[in-house]
């Protein structure tokens, strides 16, 4: 059994892992008997235990870090969210996840503890009975299950241990909020005798013997086994505790591009890589998927949002559209849906058509290729699966599998209308509905750190640097050369790097014409009226802003509601996750069923290779059941979330979210000022284009007749009336309304591009070359999202992916094959 030592260590360590050095922010934020309560405790009182392995009474440790969960969640609950920057608290779904992982973990602790509870060398026949708090039922004849350990089922014994705790929260809940009577003296800790303090709430009269001691053991070992695991300890590099003068090469961001290519870099032993990310390593709560939605507006999130402008985001606080992008190790596939859509062949043919050689299907196809690792079985046994994928790459691809029964419904219902179900869409095959596959590996979130940082955290050749925001490229004004970066330090020093062959910028569509126009390389008059001197002729940094614009205004309540145990207390369901990798929390829900149209074309068995769909479906659904705003992640207004969550109260929702694939219209992104630390501005250009009003109009009449259709309307499918304020001038369901309440109600799903256009020098809208070089200064490439010329159809962590291994096979084919950079 594994000492007290280590165990009161692992809850410390699950503290500061959870929620930071610094749990709590203010005094105020958790009740005042608490603040500090843990480590008095600690500090004065006897915390022995006899016949365990050392003087710790683990129940007291249990139950303090009992209480203080409930006084973290309490203020979660009541705060929502302590800070928009530098939060340690989690939100609502995943504070209460992971301390409930915690709290069963705390009560196995108290049953072991417990003075009924005899040593593993006592047992000699499995145990019928457990005894437990007074208040619930006494149960006996634990149900038997044949693939379980010693033939019992571990997850009822999990349930019951929740039980145990259950039934002692209201003692627990008075002592936590009224305060501990004032600590037992000072005493010897070497010394265990009868004047040891106990728990606040163990009970003698209750513990576990023979065999179930061993069984909670082993269920505990698990957990702690599991939790481990999705904590990424030495997953990711350290920080190097020194850099050079100068490097070979810089890479500015460890995000969906920038890991592949420092990864990719680094394999070339004799080249020096330095990396640099603004954020640290991703926090517990990335690697499970089901919690992807609580990620935002986080600490490991930039926080930004569009500005305000007319005829967009209208129903959001203050017109304003959030932006979610990853500040941390990975970047946005941190905290994105982890979605594994390539896009269509056509999307590439186009670049390639464009003027960007190489850029084709089937040039870029290689390329996607080399980073997979599929293990989806089902993928696998397709026909000519190797002409589309691969196995033994550094990113981890498998199938979603989800639970939800209204959205695949939603799958059958299409079938009806002469749509087919998609068994791969990474292939060629455009249209239809399906489940898709993800960045996933064994049931957590496979980001990009994790896939190529972390075969490569052990060369010698590549430092990594956390938690330092460069603020500017280096650039010789004579020869319009990069020659280094500068950079804060989470310490706040400024440092300059050299670098002897390349900068690679790899900050995403925001960032990335951040830096550019920081540097001087940007439009001319927007950086003169920033005081920013431009180093040479005009250049359309920022400008060509696309994003894939969904709208969430079209919710359907379902009368054929279908019963799910509330996630934060489904034990059996945390178990098989931890235990398996499995069930409810390795799937993203209702938005792993993805669907793919042409609003224009009816449907057909084939397809020709050179069209591709207009409209993405992604889907989320909410529970009656539900506590608190389900809708807080677009920002609303608070009188339009109130129509959406009183919906709730009488049905489930079902909220098709029909995506606008090929957006006419076009933004920019501008700088507010010259100082780096303050977020640029975000002119997102909505509905500019009128075209695609009239294309997510057809989507909703799609979306009408899907829910008409014999398998939804035995769910009882029945699209509601959301009586927008500005909108009631309109009848319902006119084409009027519609577009006043796409204006209203359509956000960005995540999906920004194009601000640093790739396109060959004749292009006068081209940042970057098809190979990826700053148009005008040498030594300088940008390898992310942004060079994308026009967006492609589907969501676009793939497709960054790859655009990071296309860049380094540029890289290394100049500089391994040729003595010169040109």
């Amino acid at each position: 059994m594994l000492s007290c030592f280590f165990l009161t260590r692992d809850l410390d360590e699950g503290m500061r892992k959870t929620w930071g050095e610094k749990p709590w922010r203010e005094k105020d934020e958790v009740h005042p008997h608490l603040h500090g309560k843990w480590k008095t405790i600690l500090e004065q009182t006897t915390l022995c235990a006899p016949d365990r392995d050392s003087n710790l009474n683990l129940p007291v440790i249990a139950s303090l870090f009992y209480c203080e969960s409930r006084a973290l969640d309490h203020a979660v609950t009541k705060r929502e969210q302590t800070s928009s920057s530098g939060t340690y608290l989690r939100s609502g779904l995943t504070s209460s996840v992971l301390l409930n992982l915690a709290v069963v973990q705390g009560s196995m602790f108290n049953l072991l503890t417990s003075p009924r509870v005899v040593t593993p060398h006592q047992y000699d026949s499995i145990a019928r009975e457990i005894w437990i708090h007074p208040s619930t039922r006494k149960f006996s004849e634990l149900p038997r299950s044949p693939n379980r350990d010693l033939n019992l089922d571990l997850p009822v014994l999990g349930s019951l241990a929740q039980k145990e705790t259950s039934a002692s929260a209201n003692y627990a809940t008075e002592k936590c909020l009224n305060g501990y009577n004032s600590p037992p003296p000072n005493r010897n800790m070497n010394a265990c005798g009868s004047s040891q303090y106990r728990a606040p709430f163990v009970d003698s009269s209750r513990g576990l013997t023979g065999t179930g001691a061993v069984l909670i053991a082993n269920l505990i070992s698990t957990l702690s086994v599991a939790r481990d695991n999705l904590s990424g300890d030495g997953v990711y590099p350290k920080d190097a505790p020194s850099i050079l003068d100068v490097y070979d090469f810089i890479v500015v961001g460890a995000g969906s591009a920038g890991s592949v290519v420092a990864s990719r870099l680094s394999e070339v032993p004799h080249w020096n890589i330095l990396l640099l990310e603004a954020g640290g390593d991703p926090p517990l709560d990335t690697e499970i998927p089901l919690l992807f939605h609580t990620l935002q507006r986080t600490d490991i999130d930039w926080n930004y949002k569009t500005e305000p402008q007319d005829g967009m985001c209208l129903g959001m606080e203050g017109n304003r559209c959030p932006v979610p992008r990853g500040k941390v190790l990975g970047g946005s596939s941190s905290i994105n849906a982890m979605l594994y859509v390539r896009g269509f062949k056509k999307d590439y043919d186009d670049w390639a058509i464009a003027g960007n050689k190489g850029w084709d299907y089937e040039s870029v196809l290689p390329y996607f290729k080399k980073s997979e690792d599929m293990r989806s079985e089902e993928v696998m046994s397709i026909n000519n699966f190797s002409n589309y994928h691969n196995t033994g790459g550094y990113l981890s691809v498998e199938q979603f599998k989800t639970q939800n029964p209204y959205v695949l419904s939603v799958i059958k219902a299409s079938e009806e209308l002469g749509y087919h179900k998609v068994d791969d869409i990474n292939r060629e095959e455009p249209y239809g509905f399906l489940e898709s596959q993800g960045t996933l590996r064994n049931g957590t979130r496979c980001n990009t750190a994790k896939a190529f940082l972390g075969v490569a955290k052990n060369r010698p050749n590549l430092h990594v640097i956390k938690f330092a925001t460069v603020t500017k490229i280096l650039i010789k004004n004579t020869t319009n050369t990069a020659y280094g970066i500068q950079f804060r330090t989470k310490q706040g020093e400024i440092k300059l790097v050299c670098v002897s062959k390349e900068v690679i910028v790899c900050g995403g569509a925001i960032n990335s014409p951040q830096i550019l126009m920081l540097s001087g390389i940007g439009p001319r008059d927007h950086l003169m009226k920033m005081n920013i001197h431009p180093i040479f002729k005009d250049s359309r940094v920022g400008y060509n802003f696309q994003d894939h614009l969904i709208f969430f205004g079209a919710p359907f309540t379902l009368n054929a509601s279908v019963e799910n145990a509330p996630l934060i207390t489904n034990i059996d369901a945390m178990y098989q996750y931890l235990r398996n990798g499995t069930g409810i929390f390795s799937t993203i829900g209702g938005s792993s069923v993805l669907g793919f149209i042409n609003t224009k074309k009816l449907p057909r068995k084939t397809y020709n290779h050179n069209e591709r769909p207009d409209i993405q479906f992604h889907h989320e659904t909410r529970s009656k059941s539900s506590s608190g705003d389900k809708f807080k992640m677009f920002n609303l207004r608070k009188d339009i979330s109130y129509l959406f969550n009183s919906l709730l109260t009488v049905s489930d929702i079902l909220l098709p979210l029909p995506t606008l694939l090929n957006p006419k219209s076009r933004g920019k992104v501008q700088l507010k000022s010259s100082d780096p630390f303050e977020s640029p501005k975000i002119f997102a250009g909505f509905y500019t284009d009128p075209e695609d009003l009239e294309t997510m109009i057809r989507a909703i009449r799609f979306y009408q007749k899907l829910a008409n259709t014999k398998v939804m309307k035995m769910l009882g499918t029945r699209l509601e009336h959301l009586d927008l304020p500005d909108c009631r001038k309109f009848s319902f369901d006119t084409r009027e309304y519609w577009i006043c309440a796409l204006r209203h109600l359509s956000s960005t799903i995540y999906h920004p591009v194009g601000t640093c256009k790739m396109g060959p020098s004749s292009d006068p809208d081209a940042v970057v070359s098809p190979r990826l070089k700053v148009h005008g200064v040498k030594r300088l490439r940008v390898a992310d999202a942004s060079i994308m010329p026009d967006i492609v159809s589907g969501n676009i962590n793939a497709a960054t992916i790859m655009i990071g291994e296309r860049a380094a096979d540029f890289i290394k084919e100049d500089w391994l094959n040729k003595n010169q950079f040109s």
